[in-house]
């Protein structure tokens, strides 16, 4: 029987294969097969993010909790972060009409956010618009029927009168400052208000087009505005081909705000969809530096030093990235293949057995702690796992082919004949040397 190759579809493809993984909302693929989903990770990510921004706003620090917020919503929109985003904007005495986007978010991902609905309502009753302003806060009732304050909003949207509503005297806008004049106040004109924002509301639904045509047009109004800088090309890494523009826009919000790790970040993910994997790297390095902590930043810089041949690079990030984020699953299974490639296999099956501990049945990781067991010659416990993993996953293909490995390290030529066979089937990409 032709030798069985341990590699053939672990070590040298996981060093070489992250090219093929599929593109998500500009995340660069991973040089790993990913233990969990695309859409599991950003879930992480922002949640992450939340939960930071959220303790940030409770110690006063509205400006950062605010940038927590828009980077939760960037990595996965959510109510909560909406809501995040809303409530640092009305602390910081922010444009209302941005507010009133945050909150309107925010409803629309929770219809039934209570605290959301009441502050549209009191922005509606304050713009007069008072028929908005009763449907706001007879939604909001109907969570907190026995709310005295709902009651008497409700009461003043259905008899406006000359006096100055509570409503007014609620709203956290206490300065007074209409969107007209804190546009005015920093130098922005209406009409640049009026296309950020038209910008900042494509891009959360997914219309880059007419993201990126909005915030051209903000930036032909304000061209030192960093942020309309930074979405635009965010706008233009969403669209196919327009790598070059992404790269234009990020360095230049890069420049005009050198203390924010968004637009580096961003460059590290173009750079390394181009194959730039030491402008990548030097990007992902950048965002850490400034601040940026994410457990996705750590897996994409492992991946940069794995692409580049640099194992011990991957290696270091990987730890790191551990350390920081101990209990993230994609982290600790690359840490785990990291280890397994350099040949830490006392290490990789720690790693494993961590992981293991999470989640119990996660068929890759036990595919590979069997490739462990045999690189530390214990074939016996390799064949007894394997047979687990078939026993649970019957057409996962490399469950066989982790026995057939097994049973030729037995020397039992016909069972390890047999168990390959079964695995080509299911998966062709596994083969003999």
């Amino acid at each position: 029987m032709a030798a069985l190759s341990l590699c053939s579809f672990t070590l040298s493809a996981q060093l070489n294969s992250t090219k093929s993984v599929k593109r998500i909302k500009m995340q660069p693929p991973r040089s790993v097969p990913a233990p969990i989903s695309a859409d599991a990770v950003a879930t992480n990510t922002a949640r992450t993010f939340y939960n930071e921004g959220n303790e940030q706003y409770r110690a006063a620090n509205y400006e950062t909790g605010l940038a927590k917020a828009i980077s939760s919503i960037e990595a996965k929109s959510s109510a909560e972060a909406f809501y995040l985003k809303a409530i640092c904007l009305r602390k910081l005495n922010k444009d209302l009409a941005l507010q009133k986007d945050a909150y309107e978010m925010t409803v629309a991902l929770a219809p039934k956010h209570t605290e959301a609905l009441t502050q549209l309502g009191v922005i509606a009753l304050n713009d007069q618009r008072f028929a908005d302003a009763e449907r706001y806060f007879n939604r909001a009732i109907e969570q907190k029927p026995t709310d005295a304050k709902l009651q008497k909003f409700l009461e003043e949207a259905k008899n406006p009168g000359d006096t100055k509503s509570a409503a007014t005297n609620n709203i956290d806008n206490k300065k007074g400052k209409t969107a007209e004049k804190e546009a005015e106040v920093q130098g922005e004109s209406k009409a640049f208000t009026t296309a950020y924002n038209e910008g900042v509301t494509a891009l959360n639904a997914g219309d880059s087009y007419t993201a990126v045509a909005a915030f051209r047009k903000a930036i032909s109004l304000n061209e030192q505005h960093a942020n309309a800088h930074y979405c635009l090309g965010k706008a233009y890494t969403k669209l196919h081909g327009e790598e070059n523009n992404a790269i234009r826009y990020l360095q230049k919000a890069a420049t005009l705000d050198t203390k924010n790790p968004k637009p580096a970040y961003e460059l590290g993910n173009v750079y390394f969809l181009q194959n730039n994997l030491n402008k990548a790297a030097n990007n992902y390095e950048r965002a850490q530096k400034l601040g940026l902590h994410a457990a996705i930043l750590y897996q994409q810089l492992s991946a940069c030093y794995t692409e580049q041949g640099q194992p011990e690079g991957a290696l270091a990030w990987a730890e790191r990235g551990v350390e920081a984020f101990p209990t993230d699953v994609t982290l600790l299974f690359q840490l785990g293949t990291t280890l397994l490639a350099t040949k830490k296999y006392a290490r990789a099956e720690t790693i494993y057995d961590r992981l293991l501990g999470i989640e119990p049945k996660h068929k890759e990781v036990r595919y590979q702690l069997c490739l462990v067991y045999l690189e530390e010659d214990k074939a016996d416990k390799s064949l007894e796992l394997a047979k687990k993993i078939i026993e649970d996953e019957p057409d996962y293909g490399k469950g066989y082919w982790a026995a057939a490995l097994a049973y030729e390290r037995q020397s039992n030529s016909y069972l390890s004949d047999k168990m390959s066979t079964k695995a080509q089937k299911l998966d062709p990409s596994l083969r003999k040397k």
